[in-house]
This record gives C-alpha cells, sequence and structure tokens, in this order.
C-alpha cells in the first residue's frame, strides 16, 4: 500500500487505492481538517466504487465497507458529525470535487484489497484474477462519479 497523509487530491495519484486513501481521510479527521477529509472521502468512495463494479466476486464488495468503518472507528461523535456536513456542503455543488476527480483519473491498480476480501479468494475460484470479463473502465469511471459525487457523464 502507498498510505495517503492528509493531502490534496492532486497529491495523490492513480495507484493508490481505497485501503491507501481511507488513511488520509482519518488524518484529516484527527487533525480537525474537514474540508480535505471530505474531498478525499468522495475520491475514495469513487475509486471503491469503481472497484465493485470490476470485482466479479460480490461478496468482496464489502471490503470498501469495512474500510469505511476502520476509518471512522471510534472518532467521536462531534467529529464523524462535521465531516457529515463538510460532506453534505461538498455534495450541494459538486463541481469542485467533480473536476478534481476527473482530474485524477481513472483507477491504475490491481484492486486486491476488495479481491481478497471476498469468499472466492477463499475458494480458489478466481477466473480473470476476479475480475469481470470485458470490463468497461470508462463507462465503470463515468457512474463510479456519477453514484459517489453527483457528476455529469462527460
Amino acid at each position: 500500500t502507498e498510505s495517503a497523509g492528509c493531502v490534496e487530491i492532486s497529491q495523490l495519484n492513480q495507484s493508490q487505492t481505497p485501503a491507501d486513501t481511507f488513511q488520509g481521510v482519518r488524518k484529516c479527521v484527527d487533525s480537525e481538517n474537514y474540508k480535505q477529509a471530505a474531498l478525499l472521502f468522495f475520491s475514495t468512495m469513487s475509486y471503491g466504487f469503481y472497484d465493485i463494479q470490476r470485482v466479479s466476486d460480490k461478496t468482496a464488495h464489502q471490503g470498501l465497507m469495512v474500510l469505511r468503518m476502520q476509518a471512522v472507528s471510534g472518532l467521536s461523535k462531534d467529529k464523524v458529525d462535521r465531516l457529515q456536513a463538510e460532506l453534505k456542503a461538498l455534495s450541494r455543488n459538486s463541481t469542485e470535487i467533480c473536476s478534481t476527480l476527473k482530474q485524477r483519473g481513472i483507477p491504475d491498480y490491481y484492486p486486491k484489497y476488495m479481491v481478497q476480501h471476498g469468499m472466492a479468494a477463499f475458494d480458489g475460484e478466481q477466473p480473470n484474477k476476479g475480475l469481470v470479463k470485458n470490463f468497461d473502465s470508462q463507462s465503470a469511471w463515468e457512474t463510479a462519479l456519477l453514484k459517489t459525487a453527483k457528476c455529469k457523464k462527460s
């Protein structure tokens, strides 16, 4: 993993997975930088939703929610409320986050963090390395941006 700090999305690269960037979300919240935490959260969830579309084992998709729960585990109610308020504020006007996410671009890593979370990893049944065959990456990326940050298709 390439653990992310509390950084601007432009400082992330396309090989950093949600397992990496949720750590940055937590670091931002811990330092009370809620706007940056919210921006990183949207980026992380966009990459995670993209991965959900490309990982064939549906039981593996819960890996994203496990990471999200770990990122907020142990936070005070006040910190969670402040993060949620910032997420709502950003989602009301998604222009800023959508532009930033589109600049970051489509993930270019193998989603090992998710594939290994599913039952198929234990069964040894993973055709196509656990990925959807004939996957349309551009369409999936646009769907991920629409579902997570309400970005219009380009």
